[in-house]
């Protein structure tokens, strides 16, 4: 009886460990989607300076 109470308790650890597993393999799939969205909207603002800085030159220039 102790070893079935043992069994019954292993898996329940061995389910608290494959959940754990799961939720930190979505929090970090969840950073890294957010990691790469940040990464575009930066991205995408140095694209935006850098055309307005290429126009002041083209202004000034003329």
């Amino acid at each position: 009886m102790d070893s079935k109470q043992s069994d019954g308790l292993s898996e329940k650890i061995q389910n608290e460990i494959d959940f754990a597993r799961a939720v930190t393999a979505l929090t970090m799939a969840v950073q890294l989607d957010v990691t790469d969205a940040e990464n575009h909207r930066a991205a995408l603002r140095l694209k935006s300076d850098y055309m307005t800085f290429e126009s002041d030159i083209e202004k000034r220039a003329s």
